[in-house]
């Protein structure tokens, strides 16, 4: 409908018959299969796909979170961040009043690497989110779902956001004509079953 939207026909409820016919976003529901589909590929059960830097990418943290980075070294590295660090101390640039740790970045998840090898300064602020998210709620392990959806619940928020980002930049745009089939077809494989949607010429 006006190129934005998918009329789609749903089953009323399990205890109605009959069928509704439901309005939804075109450039919402897109991103949100692309989402899931990241998630899933992030989350898998063999483990986050790596990939090493072709320059590693130095991050400043505190000498407090350097030791925190060392406690979570296991969970950094469980989601693709493995690092080394080198201490620097007396001149130059300071940390919390104190001496600063520089930390070199080796390996990220290869979702993110565009974005990340480019921009050390979210790399960061992911890698002290991530330390403040590990303190704050401590990992107990992937209970509250199964399979992707249970490890998900632990992914750092900063991998996260820069996984939203990249599944709103590649997804469908309002009259966006040529893409909607290849929507339809999306929407099959994600709900795992067929769904009929209808467009109007208008």
């Amino acid at each position: 409908m006006d190129e934005k939207y998918l009329l789609v026909k749903l089953p009323l409820s399990e205890e109605e018959e009959g069928e509704g016919l439901v309005m939804f976003d075109q450039h919402a529901v897109s991103e949100r299969i692309r989402v899931e589909r990241y998630l899933e590929g992030l989350c898998r059960e063999e483990g986050v796909e790596v990939v090493e830097l072709e320059e590693e990418v130095g991050v400043v943290v505190g000498r407090e979170e350097a030791r925190e980075l060392d406690r979570w070294r296991e969970e950094f590295e469980r989601w693709g961040f493995k690092f080394e660090k080198r201490t620097r101390s007396g001149r130059g640039r300071k940390e919390d009043g104190g001496d600063y740790v520089q930390v070199w970045i080796k390996t990220v998840p290869k979702i993110v690497k565009e974005r990340l090898s480019k921009d050390p300064k979210l790399l960061q602020e992911l890698v002290r989110g991530y330390l403040a998210q590990l303190e704050e709620n401590p990992p107990r392990g992937e209970g509250g779902g199964s399979g992707w959806i249970g490890k998900f619940k632990s992914c750092p928020g900063g991998l996260v956001e820069l996984i939203n980002s990249k599944a709103c930049r590649g997804a469908i745009m309002f009259n966006d004509r040529e893409s909607l089939y290849l929507l339809h077809r999306s929407s099959e494989v994600a709900d795992g079953k067929k769904t009929t949607i209808h467009r109007s010429e208008r």
